[in-house]
């Protein structure tokens, strides 16, 4: 299990120096957000940092319960970043944020949600390693993942969480 789960932890390194070089562009460049994009991205990085937290403490305990957890957080990932992209877009369309400054934006975007991947990547190995899932088993999809413990219950609480979040 560890060999296979190096590879991940490898891409969230490259994936956080991308993030800082990023930063740095954003820094130099003096590109400013508007406050929707702002607000946006600070729900999205809590819920990155959940999901790391969530991912560390499952892999370093072998916490299966805490594994299960990670699928449902990393789709509401997946979801926000694809709403931050789409605001963007109507930002600009509106004439509220830049053109130039979406390709940091979306690059930001793109290492966060990659992050995640990886996140459930690991989550998986784990559920692997006890069983839960076949270890023969391939890529697992969408609805075999939506029917493990607790998914929906998991699911909806992460919805509230970071879902309804007025921008």
């Amino acid at each position: 299990m560890l060999l296979r789960t190096l590879t991940d932890f490898e891409r969230m390194g490259d994936h956080a120096k991308n993030l800082a070089e990023t930063a740095q562009e954003i820094h130099s460049k003096n590109i400013r957000f508007s406050p929707d994009a702002k607000t946006e991205s600070a729900n999205l990085y809590a819920a990155i940092r959940e999901i790391l937290a969530e991912t560390e403490k499952a892999f370093v305990e072998d916490d299966i319960e805490t594994a299960f957890r990670i699928a449902p957080l990393e789709e509401i990932i997946d979801s926000l970043c694809g709403s931050c992209k789409q605001n963007h877009i109507e930002r600009v369309r509106r004439q509220i944020c830049e053109y130039s400054h979406g390709f940091a934006y979306n690059d930001m975007l793109t290492d966060l949600e990659r992050v995640g991947d990886h996140c459930f990547n690991l989550s998986i190995a784990l559920q692997r390693r006890h069983g839960e899932i076949d270890a023969r088993h391939g890529i697992l999809t969408k609805q075999e993942i939506e029917h493990t413990h607790n998914y929906e219950r998991i699911f909806s609480e992460y919805t509230a969480k970071y879902m309804n979040t007025e921008v």
